[in-house]
């Protein structure tokens, strides 16, 4: 995969980035604070198009039909089912847009200022995912990188 420094054409640039964000939704990115300012069109169209929601939808439908699978004596027990908050449960996309097009730097004070307005809304399919487990019983418990302070501000409905 090219450098972030060397040239490339259009539809280079759409396939660096498509691979820039699997390894950023891998984990394979590392740590990363910015999106790679070529690939800032890509991600907020990306974002604020409807593949990332048709994405979503097919994540829950596959958590969906592996929940249908498990047998009855898996529900309602000890068994716990664990959701992210940032970008599973809810989308950040606005922090992105605001936060000079997501080119720069995360800054953790306008991230927690943003996170205090809590207003980022609940991705529909992860929410109905969560409703689901939820109504089976199972224990649930919520992951975040937000600061002790922050997390628990946004409520699911």
């Amino acid at each position: 995969m090219p450098t972030e420094k060397q040239s490339l054409g259009n539809g280079e640039v759409e396939m660096y980035c498509e691979s820039w964000k699997l390894t950023v939704e891998t984990k394979n990115a590392g740590s990363w604070g910015q999106v790679p300012e070529k690939c800032l069109e890509y991600v907020i169209k990306y974002m604020s198009g409807k593949q990332y929601m048709s994405d979503s939808e097919v994540v829950t439908e596959n958590a969906l039909a592996f929940l249908k699978k498990l047998p009855s004596t898996c529900m309602g027990k000890d068994a716990c089912r664990v959701f992210d908050i940032d970008e599973t449960l809810f989308g950040n996309v606005l922090y992105f847009i605001t936060h000079v097009n997501g080119s720069q730097e995360i800054d953790e004070d306008f991230m927690n200022d943003f996170i205090e307005l809590a207003i980022a809304p609940p991705l529909p399919a992860s929410l109905r995912l969560y409703k689901v487990v939820q109504a089976l019983g199972f224990k649930i418990f919520l992951l975040t990188g937000r600061s002790d302070s922050k997390e628990m501000l946004q409520k699911l409905t």
